[in-house]
């Protein structure tokens, strides 16, 4: 298959010259289901535009859509890239709601200072019309540079050219893949855009014709390093998250959740428990509108949340809950209205008071089940072994340890039902 060509013909990257602005280096770069052989060119940073669309910035832009409901965001006009420029430089506020970017005003301070030293070590990725798809912020760190010093080489912006007719996979690939490498000063997706970057991905492969949403989930595991169980769990906390901010009246605005993340990963597992013991639906919609309130007022953390899967029990022999505890959450639960109430300082403070009631019963019951959760745990574990023994051959010097163990339990038990009875 012929390589396509390393400029475009037109548009603003259209003016680049192969011999005087090519770097020297050339990199493979996969799409359209091979590997091109790119070069990377010194392009000038008015050709160049944001897009924080997708990928790593993605909560960025929507933060600038609610901020300006109904605008058309063009980061070619001159107004929408002074905008994002703050964002990426951590001067953005909106006036409405407080909302900001004030808390990565450090890292990118430290990252222009990096480029004013060394230089861009790490080439980004254009699109055709000058849209960077990896290197929004070096982009933005060269803008300040030469708006500063006005110095020709923070005037350029080294990248590779990659079509803008690719599909929507390649693009996701070559989005994810450009933004996930590690070099110095390179943060790590925050972690909402990480999910919402899994869960694009999903969808994307899954749209692909005769794939499945099984089969897509093992293409992102492979794509993003990791198994497909650690997928089908991010996702598991994506649909949490975008549940609390449903139920709560702020759909789709994913940053308010950008530092919830780990509270979410505990979600999950609080509704399979609920499910799992035959919880009345009722009462499962209940625990999941105490569980946002809870989230909403500042009450919860992931301790919090693992102790409520706790409570629930799963409904296994030796595995039991603490109704009482649960009941308290479920009798606190407000309705679906006042979920989209903004929090006070009243609600906060009886939602912490309820969480310390909670912690305080199950810490009572703790210690008046704990003889009988401990002999329903021997009786299981009991059970086990001897199903395991009729089906494994075990060794002769395993077999005798096992013997012997097993001797001492019966000791122990004997023990323990002589002082019970005592």
């Amino acid at each position: 298959m012929e390589e396509l060509p390393q400029i475009p013909k037109s548009g603003p990257l259209s003016t680049l010259c192969e011999q005087s602005d090519w770097t020297g280096v050339s990199e493979n770069l996969s799409y359209s289901g091979r590997q091109n052989l790119r070069k990377c060119f010194r392009i000038p940073i008015e050709s160049l535009h944001f897009n924080i669309e997708n990928g790593r910035y993605h909560t960025n832009f929507l933060l600038l859509q609610s901020a300006y409901p109904g605008e058309n965001i063009d980061p070619k006009q001159p107004r929408w890239k002074n905008e994002i420029l703050n964002m990426l430089n951590g001067n953005w506020i909106d006036k409405k709601t407080g909302a900001n970017t004030f808390e990565d005003r450090e890292y990118f301070l430290q990252l222009v200072e990096d480029l004013r030293v060394r230089g861009q070590e790490r080439p980004g990725v254009v699109l055709e019309n000058g849209g960077v798809m990896g290197g929004n912020r070096r982009l933005a760190a060269l803008i300040t540079l030469f708006g500063e010093q006005s110095e020709p080489k923070f005037q350029r912006f080294e990248g590779f050219i990659v079509p803008g007719n690719m599909d929507a996979v390649d693009r996701w690939r070559l989005e994810m893949s450009a933004q996930i490498g590690a070099t110095r000063l390179t943060r790590d997706y925050k972690a909402v855009n990480r999910l919402a970057k899994i869960k694009q991905g999903v969808e994307l492969l899954e749209a692909k014709a005769g794939s499945t949403e099984d089969a897509a989930i093992k293409g992102v595991a492979v794509d993003w390093g990791t198994k497909p169980e650690n997928i089908r769990t991010e996702l598991l906390t994506y649909s949490a998250m975008l549940q609390w901010l449903e139920f709560t009246g702020y759909p789709g605005e994913l940053w308010r959740a950008d530092k919830l993340t780990e509270i979410f990963t505990e979600i999950p597992g609080i509704f399979d428990a609920a499910r799992k013991i035959g919880m009345p639906l009722a009462d499962q919609s209940r625990l999941k509108r105490i569980v946002f309130s809870l989230i909403s007022n500042k009450a919860a953390d992931y301790r919090l949340l693992r102790a409520i899967r706790n409570a629930i029990g799963s409904g296994k022999k030796g595995v039991n809950g603490t109704p009482t505890a649960i009941n308290l959450l479920l009798s606190a639960a407000p309705n679906v209205d006042a979920l989209t109430t903004p929090p006070t300082h009243e609600t906060e403070d009886a939602a912490e008071e309820l969480a310390d009631r909670f912690r305080a019963d199950v810490e009572s019951k703790k210690a008046q089940r704990t003889p009988l959760v401990l002999a329903q745990t021997a009786e299981t574990n009991l059970e086990s072994l001897g199903n395991l023994i009729l089906k494994l051959q075990i060794p002769a010097d395993k077999k005798t340890a096992i013997i012997q163990s097993i001797q001492n339990c019966s000791k122990l038990a004997a023990e323990a039902l002589s002082r019970l009875k005592g």
